[in-house]
């Protein structure tokens, strides 16, 4: 802000804060978007990369129309958006300009187009399934997977088998997915399952298949330490596989089950703190072994571990 003097032979006048000066404000850029390509029934997400972009933003795509914008992060060199839809179908691929206009309706609006920047793909293709990562998981799933390949359509039916898998997002060439539990209808050896895709709106399904591990059953391989105090509450690690939370660690002590506190789970560790020991204590202060039972209690699967063993005070077994 500065001020303006205005003078005349009769005097001076000065008006304060009167006048704004801008900031210098360069056009915006379009480098590129990503993807590049999509279905003509939009709904899919596009990043657009390029330079001095600032709110608000207008994202406009020719053919299409009005994209929704979702993001616009600090620094100005990229814009997220959902892809609007054509309003008629498309028979064949069409390219389509993008234009971006920054300040958007502040009087100070500047505007930069890219010719032929997206291409919305013909409106009824056929899936393409190219690789899966990861391409393994756990018997109860719960793994995060990226399918890629082409013709992907929204909105998308995943099967893993004969399972459905929760879709989190999709575009043309790429969707993620969280792989569905098979457990416990089969929570022995490792299976493969047959990953397919399939364009709900078209019903065209993909023309070939991928395939998808599950890893062995719950199992436990170790606990860390083994020995522990009679009154209990020894910090362990549960080593293994295919824990999922919710999990109850039960120790049985000669019969007497008490629980452990979980501390926390990963799919291949448990954080616990192991519960004093219920029994009788005799004259003789004998070492006592107890078992350990791992349930998630999700699917009711549940493994027998190794034994951990209490000892008396200082670890020091005998009177």
């Amino acid at each position: 802000m500065v001020s303006v003097v205005v003078t005349t032979v009769a005097g001076s006048a000065t008006a304060t804060d009167a006048f704004r000066y801008s900031a210098q404000q360069l056009p915006p850029l379009i480098y590129s978007l990503q993807p590049s390509s999509g279905s003509a029934r939009g709904g899919e997400t596009v990043t657009i990369y390029g330079a001095n972009f600032q709110e608000p933003v207008k994202v406009e795509f020719s053919p299409g129309g009005v994209a929704q914008v979702v993001d616009v992060p600090p620094g100005g060199n990229q814009i997220t958006v959902i892809t609007p839809q054509n309003s008629v179908p498309i028979d064949a691929d069409t390219t389509a300009s993008v234009t971006v206009t920054s300040l958007f309706g502040t009087g100070r609006d500047q505007t930069v187009t890219k010719p032929s920047a997206f291409t919305f793909k013909a409106e009824v293709t056929t899936p393409v399934l190219y690789a899966l990562s990861p391409n393994a998981g756990p018997i109860e799933g719960g793994t995060r997977v990226t399918i890629f390949g082409t013709g992907f359509q929204y909105p998308v039916q995943v099967l893993f088998g004969d399972r459905e898998a929760q879709v989190v997002s999709s575009n043309f060439n790429q969707i993620v997915c969280i792989a569905p539990s098979i457990a416990p209808s089969q929570p022995g050896s490792p299976t493969v399952v047959q990953v397919q895709v399939k364009n709900i709106l078209t019903g065209k399904v993909s023309s070939n298949t991928l395939a998808y591990r599950y890893g062995e059953a719950m199992f436990v391989s170790g606990i860390t330490p083994n020995t522990g105090y009679i009154l209990g509450w020894t910090p362990a690690t549960i080593y293994g596989q295919g824990f999922v939370a919710p999990v109850q660690v039960l120790v049985d002590q000669g019969g007497i089950q008490v629980e452990a506190e979980v501390l926390s789970v990963s799919g291949t560790s448990l954080q616990v703190k192991i519960p004093p020991y219920r029994g009788v204590i005799g004259d003789q202060c004998a070492p006592v072994t107890a078992t350990i039972k791992v349930t998630n209690l999700g699917s009711n699967l549940s493994v027998t571990g190794p034994t951990f063993t209490y000892l008396c005070s200082g670890g020091i077994s005998g009177t």
